[in-house]
């Protein structure tokens, strides 16, 4: 009898371990072809590259990869912008996805600077940095978010994020 509940406690184990390690499995990033450049524009703006690839894979789109979708006067700057510097070297962007990934890592650097300025009193009613993020990154009411997905993409960038973390 004690042999059998051994080998049960045993198999249930081994169970849940290939249950744990197939979940991990489907949360792979979906686009390891970007990833020097994620570390070269996270890196040349000192934010985490996990946090970019998480906003990747929330955004998971074609024609704007990383969500930016330039309007009014900031889509003037972006069809001008050719490209960035790094290391006191000018770079041109290679295809519109590293130029979109550019501009994504901008707005969380910079994002990221106002929420640090922010007093503590107003920091309090965020739950974290992404709390803050998402609410200029993706509202949860916007005219161009017809399906709402907009109201998952905090919880799906920081469950991401989380998991890309601890990936490391």
């Amino acid at each position: 009898m004690k042999f059998k509940n051994l080998l049960s406690l045993i198999l249930i184990g081994l169970s849940l371990n290939l249950i744990n390690a197939v979940a991990q499995e489907l949360i792979k990033f979906s686009y390891p072809r970007e990833l020097a450049q994620i570390q070269r524009h996270a890196s040349r703006l000192n934010v985490e590259p996990e946090l970019l690839m998480a906003i990747r894979e929330a955004e998971d789109g074609n024609k704007y990869p990383y969500g930016i979708i330039p309007r009014g006067l900031s889509k003037q700057v972006y069809n001008k912008d050719r490209g960035y510097f790094y290391n006191s070297k000018f770079y041109n962007y290679k295809d519109k996805t590293e130029k979109n990934m550019s501009w994504c890592a901008n707005t969380v650097y910079k994002k990221l600077l106002e929420f640090d300025a922010m007093p503590f009193e107003k920091r309090l009613g965020y739950l974290d940095f992404i709390d803050f993020l998402g609410d200029s990154y993706a509202p949860k009411i916007a005219s161009n978010d017809p399906t709402k997905k907009n109201k998952n993409w905090e919880r799906n960038v920081r469950d991401l994020y989380l998991h890309f973390i601890r990936e490391k």
